[in-house]
């Protein structure tokens, strides 16, 4: 205790840890006779439990006013359990398996003003938590125990403690502050906690962080150490409290991402909670929460002792009133908790000025620690912040400090927010860091974004494999005044920046920026080539001789695309590059993304790829993206595709895209799982099986009504030796003219809404969606057995009970010829089956019993009792396997084709209708 005590940093702990003593052996005296007493204000209970004999339980129970029964939290068959009293019974809220801490098992309940946290496992795993109101806010603590004859199993080391901490009490004092700087990077930490896809097929960029089934891999830890290679000094997680619901889930959050964090002694990455703001309650209870489990944690940045906290708000969150900053701040203090607390000043007035209302700021400093503007729009002015602060309050308030923030860009797939909407490339982040340097910030936050189809991680993306963060790194070894990267001798290190997909009449310029290295070349040509799969060239361009040493970029010569070009949209360009040293040494560049050339009807990508060419794998080795059989930039087909990845190396981690949208996360190609599935479900790599299929299924058709036109399949891939190769695009279109596709039906349940972890969003519409412009949607008819089932990859198939009969319009099809295709599986064969029928017997597509296709319709003149006109497959059908078929009519012959063969017509005079 005196060790303890010694430090007057560490007092107001010492004197926690005495009074959690006391309240350590009356609670045990207690505890030993009767029930607690709980009282009004907050409380703690915390106790370990020993490895419990089958059938036996132990249980904190609360009982109400009434002494009515509300909550149990206890461990029961080796599974802990929180459970409400409902109906005469009790009901679970929350179970699990438990893994045991130090052999034994914990438990611990938290009231905090108006909350309730109920805990199993490790402090700050925080299970379940409730907001309180008069029906179910507990008066009494009582221990039920079950057990064996013979057992002894008990509560043990139980501990109650009256109260949080003791306020803390400003002296009105300005002490100096200790900070260093810091390099704050927007960490947004959904994907790295659950695993899931939640979000990510939506954006027209991802983090590439690989996905490994390793033992001990851990993508979180992956990416602060990626991080951290470059600069980067602390990571702010983004979290939201508002609810109790998300009070829960935000401090699990952190407590998952403190784990992964390396602890690697002096200079280790640190980490910070980034608050969004929009219920004050809810923070402070949340606040309270999250220091009190893990406010000592050495991961956590600290400013002299005290727990670093970012904050943001907007106005459609919370309207910020310096009344309701300071009932956060106060609100925490009574807690006894003192974090260092950094104010967020926000609006269109700091982002188009970097000015702030200066009686509000007034108000509102008193009672913060810091401030700085989150800097979400990508305005300069913004950057005059953390100058404009210092004029105006550094002499009244010294021991504040003041950050800025630099806007990396958002990988969002809404126009207006896209990274840059100008041919400046990766000049708005350059432009921004160094503006803001002029204002000396105590620390710099490098803002992306957090919404579940915007920016999640400043980490290497599928559109700039770390650019970015290359870029930044040459920005923080300034801002810390520390040498420029090493480099190696003869390597150039350049990123090469182009937009990712361009409309008909659209000019086309690339951006050329050098990146400084000590042991690189000083100077030297780069050569840029654009040009079609067919050899036409369309852009060829070659610098000066470019300075090395500085951060300045070149453009390429801005062209028109020919006209024959904008004919035949959608079709993909090709790039290479190749640098020339001033001895006339030479390193060529291919594997880059294509640029799209996009349809009008289509609402395309309008990100930039950034590339650093030092981070290519040479010409000779790249990865090529089959779909549907073909490796051409070409293909055909709708709806359902089948996907293969053909990378040169077996050891290659490969992801994918389709349409710029997550496909297939960064891993392995021995594994499955890696395939972008149903949104929230979580990843699972698993080594293939010997009968797994090298192919996987592809059926996500479109997210949005604007998304049209042909499909697009692009795939990366990193290889052992750390370098990067992205394959050629391939552009899948429809063989039939969309104005005459008249219907089709992709028979697999529409993915779930964007939110798709919010209760019911995530069922299956009742309707098969039709893909044509023409919207002939069929209704699946209620107490039907038919049901979606998955197939390998992310595929998914609607299997028809055999009773289910769909039905379109009957104006679908018009009149004169058609065709009808089918892609179908039997589950069962050796009976008759109807796959389509048209209305009078026009065009209709069945198995007969002797498991034969047929194709068959009724003539104009025809005679009872077989009056129908047949063709007939040339092979019989086997169960479990797809196949593809197409019927054909023109008024004249009746065509079958099976896996594009042709199987044979007949005359069948007639006129469809």
């Amino acid at each position: 205790m005196h060790s303890l005590l010694n430090s007057p940093l560490n007092l107001r702990f010492g004197l926690r840890a005495l009074l959690t003593c006391l309240a350590f052996f009356l609670a045990n005296a207690a505890f030993a006779d009767k029930p607690i007493t709980l009282p009004k204000d907050n409380w703690s209970i915390t106790a370990n439990i020993s490895e419990l004999q089958a059938g036996e339980a132990v249980w904190f129970e609360l009982q109400g006013a009434d002494l009515n029964q509300l909550f149990r939290l206890g461990v029961m068959n080796q599974r802990a359990y929180l459970q409400q009293w409902k109906d005469n019974n009790w009901s679970n809220l929350w179970t699990e398996p438990l893994t045991k801490h130090t052999g034994k098992y914990r438990l611990a309940i938290y009231k905090i003003n108006d909350f309730i946290f109920f805990e199993a496992e490790k402090p700050g795993s925080a299970q379940k938590v409730l907001q309180l109101n008069a029906s179910n806010t507990p008066t009494t603590l009582t221990k039920v125990t079950r057990l064996n004859s013979g057992s002894k199993t008990q509560l043990q080391d139980v501990v109650f403690h009256q109260g949080m901490r003791k306020p803390i009490v400003d002296s009105g004092k300005s002490e100096p502050v200790t900070m260093g700087d810091e390099v704050i990077t927007c960490f947004i930490p959904w994907f790295p906690v659950d695993y899931t896809a939640l979000g990510y097929q939506r954006q027209y960029d991802f983090p590439v962080i690989p996905l490994l089934p390793d033992s001990g891999y851990n993508p979180r830890t992956e990416q602060y150490k990626i991080m951290q290679q470059n600069g980067i000094t602390v990571v702010s997680a983004d979290l939201v409290f508002f609810n109790a619901d998300r009070v829960r889930a935000a401090s699990r959050i952190y407590e998952r991402m403190l784990d992964a964090l390396p602890l690697e002694g002096e200079g280790a990455i640190k980490i910070v909670p980034m608050l969004e703001l929009k219920e004050i309650p809810a923070a402070i209870a949340g606040i309270a929460y999250l220091l009190e489990s893990h406010g000592d944690d050495p991961r956590w940045l600290k400013v002299d002792g005290r727990p670093f906290i970012l904050t943001y708000h907007n106005g459609a969150h919370i309207d910020m009133t310096p009344a309701i900053w300071q009932s956060l701040a106060e609100g925490v203090k009574e807690l006894g908790f003192d974090p260092f607390i950094v104010y967020n000043f926000e609006g269109i007035q700091v982002a188009l000025t970097g000015t702030v209302d200066l009686e509000e700021a007034a108000q509102i400093i008193p009672y913060t620690d810091g401030v700085y503007h989150f800097g979400g729009s990508s305005l300069k002015e913004g950057a005059k912040f953390p100058a404009f602060i210092r004029e105006h309050f550094q002499d009244l308030h010294p021991e504040m400090i003041v950050g800025g923030a630099v806007h990396v860009g958002y990988y969002s797939n809404r126009t207006y927010n896209r990274n840059v909407i100008s041919h400046r490339h990766t000049g708005e982040l350059r432009e921004n860091f160094e503006f803001l340097l002029s204002g000396n910030p105590d620390f710099i936050h490098l803002t992306t974004w957090n919404d579940y189809n915007e920016a999640t991680t400043f980490c290497p993306s599928y559109s700039d494999i770390g650019a970015r963060l290359e870029i930044v790194k040459r920005m923080v070894a300034e801002y810390f005044e520390q040498p420029q990267p090493v480099g190696k001798a003869g390597v150039p290190e350049i990123v090469l920046s182009y937009r990712k997909e361009i409309y008909p009449g659209e000019p086309l310029m690339l951006e050329v920026l050098p990146l400084v290295t000590q042991k690189g070349p000083k100077q030297g040509k780069l050569s840029i080539t654009v040009e079609t799969y067919d050899g036409e060239v369309i852009l060829q361009d070659t610098s000066p001789t470019l300075d090395l040493t500085k951060l300045e970029p070149w453009y390429t010569t801005e062209v028109d695309l020919p006209p024959s070009l904008n004919e035949v949209a959608p079709m993909t360009l090709r790039v290479t590059a190749k640098f020339t040293g001033t001895n006339g040494e030479s390193i060529e560049y291919a594997n880059m993304p294509d640029i799209l050339i996009s349809e009008w009807i289509n609402y395309g990508d309008q990100l930039y790829c950034s590339i650093p060419l030092h981070h290519l794998s040479p010409p000779d080795r790249g990865i090529e993206i089959s779909v549907n059989g073909s490796v051409d930039t070409t293909a055909y087909g709708s709806g359902l595709y089948s996907i293969e990845y053909l990378p040169d190396e077996d050891d290659a981690l490969v992801a994918a895209a389709k349409r710029g949208h997550l496909m297939r996360f960064l891993a392995p190609m021995d594994v499955i799982g890696a395939q972008v599935a149903e949104m929230n479900e979580q990843v699972s790599l698993k080594p293939k099986t010997a009968d797994m299929p090298a192919a996987t299924a592809e059926w996500l058709t479109t997210w949005t009504d604007a998304e049209r036109g042909a499909d697009s399949f692009n795939a990366l891939a990193k290889f052992s030796d750390g370098t990067w190769a992205f394959s050629p695009t391939v552009i899948v279109e429809p063989l039939v003219p969309r104005q005459n596709l008249l219907a089709e039906w992709v028979f697999s349940s529409p993915k779930p809404a964007l939110m798709g972890n919010v209760k019911g969003l995530d069922k299956p519409l009742e309707i098969i969606v039709d893909r044509s412009i023409y919207g002939h949607e069929l209704e699946i008819p209620d107490g039907t057995s038919s049901t979606f089932i998955d197939l390998p990859g992310n595929g998914r198939a609607f299997r028809f009970d055999g009773k289910t009969l769909l039905k379109s319009d009957q104006d679908t099809a018009t009149n004169g010829p058609v065709a009808i295709e089918a892609l179908f599986r039997l589950t069962e064969t050796g009976r008759y089956q109807v796959i389509s029928m048209q209305r009078g017997a026009q065009a209709t597509l069945v198995v007969e019993d002797d498991n034969r296709l047929v194709a068959m319709r009724l003539p104009e003149d025809r005679e009872h009792p077989n009056p129908f006109v047949k063709v007939h497959s040339v092979s019989t059908l086997e169960a479990n396997r797809f196949y593809h078929a197409v019927i054909t009519y023109n008024g004249r012959d009746l065509s079958l084709y099976l896996d594009g063969e042709f199987q044979g017509s007949a005359e069948c005079i007639g006129s469809r209708s």
